[in-house]
């Protein structure tokens, strides 16, 4: 009898395993998704309800069609909760590669341009196009011509694309010769570490058209002249621990800026290094550094910069943060602290999850300097789901904790 009780625990975990995988798989894919961003309102009773829009973009929203793998089918801005305007409409091919975007008027009526894409037997692109019924002073045209017409061709080492060539052509209204014309080039360098391939160097070029003269050797129709360099170091995991990119304003390559990451046992990054060279001063580095708790999410940040705008040198605390998180993985306390100006500010989230553990409702609290917590923002989603499966639980509210102040 005592040799089998293990063995039932182990049962038991294994079933509670098998069930925790299947009610994941049962999941279905989202639909459509709404979203809605309002200022909180704090009601007498205590409830925190939907305000006034909030009013940080042009749009106060957006509302989205996906298809059953993920992919966005149309895309409408939302200027109030019911006003929809229609922005892009997207259409792939049998193997989910955008074939035709479309580009709508603001009113969400008119069609506007379409970009066309085709790819390689490879599914890479090599050809993409625009139309548009306006031309470049933004009057309409009788009918959709060719605006721009951008030729991708690829270089294989293996399935390895070491360089490729992107050639766009612009075209004034309804004219056959491109009225301007440009060249890039992307050459890449990789190395293996252990059974992965890591690129190591980024190149890029840009073609400069020749005066089209002889110059004793054949006529002068130009030549790729380098724009853009990117390298990269990695360690023996493959974890990438140096980036530098070369900036070829002069002529002559020079370092533009460099970042360093330095990462802990568990291979997770726990400070980064970016400086820039200053002629005459070193360099001015800016450092982030990282703490995270057992499950690899952050909890606490630093922000370093040079504590002089003329020389650069040394360095400075400029802000910290501080994150605690709930059991789904989303922040629910955050204390920003801004160590230059001496000001803190606190923010606690409240959650709602639907039945398949996806966020439709989220309140922001936000406290300045240790005044009490004041609601701030909530953000609203209606999801739509492809075949939902029935499932018993409710919407579940998580807060960080009650609404008084929070240290």
């Amino acid at each position: 009898m005592t040799m089998a009780r293990p063995l039932i625990k182990y049962i038991f975990v294994l079933i509670s395993l098998i069930l925790c995988v299947d009610l994941q798989a049962q999941t279905p894919p989202i639909k459509s998704l709404k979203y809605l961003q309002y200022q909180a309102k704090l009601l007498p009773t205590g409830e925190v309800v939907p305000g006034s829009i909030w009013r940080s973009t042009n749009y106060d929203g957006y509302y989205e069609v996906r298809d059953k793998s993920g992919n966005v089918l149309e895309y409408c801005s939302l200027i109030t909760s019911d006003s929809v305007y229609k922005d892009r409409v997207n259409i792939y091919d049998n193997s989910g590669k955008l074939i035709r975007e479309e580009s709508y008027q603001r009113n969400g009526r008119e069609l506007r341009d379409y970009w066309v894409h085709k790819y390689d037997y490879k599914g890479r692109e090599i050809l993409r196009e625009n139309y548009s019924c306006y031309n470049g002073n933004a009057k309409p045209l009788p009918d959709f011509l060719l605006y721009e017409r951008c030729e991708k061709s690829y270089m294989y080492n293996g399935y390895e694309v070491i360089s490729e060539t992107w050639t766009t052509n612009f075209y004034e209204e309804g004219e056959s010769t491109p009225r301007t014309s440009s060249s890039r080039k992307y050459d890449y360098e990789y190395k293996t570490i252990g059974d992965k391939k890591y690129m190591i160097s980024k190149k890029v070029y840009v073609w400069e058209k020749g005066n089209g003269q002889w110059n004793g050797q054949g006529f002068n129709v130009g030549e790729w002249r380098i724009d853009d360099k990117v390298v990269y170091a990695y360690d023996d995991k493959g974890n990438e621990i140096r980036k530098t990119d070369y900036s070829f304003y002069s002529g002559q390559g020079s370092v533009y800026c460099t970042d360093i990451y330095i990462y802990d046992d568990d291979n997770r990054i726990v400070e980064s290094i970016t400086s820039y060279p200053r002629d005459g001063f070193g360099s001015s580095e800016y450092i982030k550094k990282y703490q995270y708790d057992d499950k690899g999410r952050v909890i606490f940040k630093e922000e370093f910069k040079p504590d002089s705008a003329e020389t650069f040198s040394g360095r400075v605390l400029e802000r910290t943060v501080k994150n605690r998180y709930n059991e789904n993985g989303d922040i629910i306390f955050q204390e920003q602290y801004d160590c230059i100006k001496k000001e803190k500010a606190t923010f606690s989230m409240e959650y709602t999850y639907d039945k398949y553990g996806n966020n439709i409702k989220k309140v922001v609290w936000l406290s300045m300097n240790d005044e009490p917590l004041a609601p701030y923002y909530m953000i609203i989603k209606e999801i739509n789901y492809y075949e939902p499966e029935e499932n018993n639980r409710d919407n579940t509210t998580i807060s960080a904790k009650k609404r008084e102040k929070r240290k």
